[in-house]
């Protein structure tokens, strides 16, 4: 009786933990540590790949926020009471 192939990865269960880092210069590259929790949780070892996400922390621009206010009026009522003030 022949063995039969199964597609691992496509039955593969994705887990996934955050933590936050600060980079440490390491020769002309920058290194981060995983804390010893995820690596255990994970079973991460040095001869398994695993797929690493960035996302770095950064103040908004006015750009980022354009559009995202949420107002109880429309802005064309609230601009016409804005003038009624200056007349």
């Amino acid at each position: 009786m022949r063995a039969k192939h199964i597609n691992m990865m496509s039955h593969t269960v994705r887990h996934m933990q955050t933590f936050t880092a600060q980079p440490k210069k390491w020769g002309h590259s920058v290194a981060i540590t995983i804390p010893s929790n995820i690596v255990r949780d994970e079973g991460i070892t040095t001869k398994k790949k695993i797929t690493v996400m960035v996302r770095t922390e950064k103040k908004p621009t006015m750009k980022d926020l354009f559009g995202t206010l949420k107002m109880k009026k429309p802005v064309d009522q609230l601009m016409r009471e804005i003038d009624e003030g200056w007349n």
